[in-house]
């Protein structure tokens, strides 16, 4: 609940830590090893969330869910808590093996999925898996669109047990995008791709109007089209798109990613008008206010 607000859990977090790990060998059972991952799983979300390494935590919520599931392989929530800690340790920045760590995550969901086929969150933690595997994939120069298709059919098979998550919309719609971007590299069309990027966004934020996520990846998709000139009016599309981040924003005010984005609407907007004339100058000063309010939260 700090965290939620905002606040520091790390001594909240160190009590509970220290009440499990008190407990005698034979009282240690299913529950308690669940509860300590989710207490390691938690304190490495906040030291990532504050660009500290989170691996130690990591490596203990791995730990436990894994003695968990040996425990008792019947019970799902350790299987699925497993596989997204080992995607969250595969996509550090200094990750040991993310490779072997992604390919245990599939593994992993796979064997969560057999428990309950009928619970979407599998689906959705394996989309974003395989959304890892092929920007890996394409680093490397290699094809990531195998991967980024099985993603979106993860996330497609999810919505058809909930179709009301938000997650799973964006799931298809990030996959989507990244498909088009790679279509523009490669030298072919991205219109289909961003159409259905397009679709996944607005579905998302139609189903969770609250919720930033959706406004934040439906901006970045119009700020992209916008630059790449897909569409006859790239201005009418940014102007779209900041208020769209604006609608981010109320949602969650200060939020980073939307501020980042209105960030690279103004750049976006300034070239457009350096190169085809209009108002750069206002667009210079509110660009620069953006990236000072941006660094002032996160100066890394």
């Amino acid at each position: 609940a700090r965290q939620d607000q905002n606040l520091d859990p790390t001594a909240q977090l160190q009590l509970g830590l220290e009440a499990f790990e008190s407990l005698s060998a034979e009282k240690r059972d299913y529950t308690v090893e669940n509860h300590l991952g989710l207490i390691h799983q938690t304190w490495s979300e906040f030291e990532e969330q504050r660009g500290r390494d989170a691996s130690g935590h990591l490596d203990g919520a791995i730990a436990a869910y894994e003695r968990a599931t040996r425990m008792d392989p019947y019970l799902l929530p350790a299987w699925i808590n497993l596989g997204t800690c080992l995607h969250q340790r595969a996509t550090l920045p200094r990750g040991p093996h993310p490779e072997k760590d992604l390919a245990a995550a599939l593994q992993v969901l796979e064997q969560a999925r057999t428990l309950n086929p009928k619970h979407f969150v599998p689906y959705f933690v394996e989309g974003k898996v395989l959304f890892s595997r092929a920007l890996r994939e394409q680093d490397r120069g290699g094809n990531p669109e195998p991967d980024l298709l099985r993603s979106v059919e993860a996330n497609r098979r999810g919505l058809a047990i909930n179709a009301s998550m938000p997650h799973l919309h964006n799931g298809i719609g990030v996959a989507q995008l990244q498909l088009a971007r790679y279509a523009w590299e490669t030298g072919r069309d991205p219109g289909p791709f961003l159409a259905r990027a397009d679709g996944a966004f607005r579905q998302a934020t139609a189903v969770a109007p609250g919720q930033v996520l959706g406004w934040v990846n439906l901006g970045d998709l119009l700020i992209w089209k916008a630059r790449h000139g897909q569409g006859a009016q790239p201005l009418s599309m940014l102007q779209e798109a900041e208020t769209v981040l604006r609608r981010a924003l109320g949602a969650s005010p200060g939020d980073l990613a939307a501020q980042v984005n209105l960030g690279r609407l103004s750049a976006v907007r300034m070239d457009w008008f350096l190169r085809h004339g209009g108002e750069a100058a206002s667009t210079l000063a509110a660009g620069e206010s953006i990236l000072a309010r941006v660094l002032t939260q996160d100066p890394h």
